[in-house]
C-alpha cells in the first residue's frame, strides 16, 4: 500500500496522504499478525493437547 501512496499528493490534517495510508496499512498488518499468532497457538494447543491452561 505505501508504495502507491507516494504518488498521491493530498493533505489530511496537515500530514500528507501517504503518511495516513502507510499508518493504516501498518495497523492492518499488526492485526493480521495478531490473528495469525492466535490461530497458530490454538492449533499448537490442540496438537499438544494442552487445553485452556486453567
Amino acid at each position: 500500500m505505501p508504495y502507491w501512496a507516494r504518488s498521491l499528493d493530498l493533505s489530511l490534517g496537515g500530514s500528507p496522504f501517504s503518511f495516513w495510508w502507510a499508518a493504516q496499512g501498518a495497523m492492518l498488518l499488526d492485526l493480521v499478525l495478531v490473528v495469525l499468532y492466535a490461530w497458530v497457538m490454538h492449533r499448537l494447543d490442540r496438537r499438544l493437547d494442552l487445553g485452556d491452561g486453567v
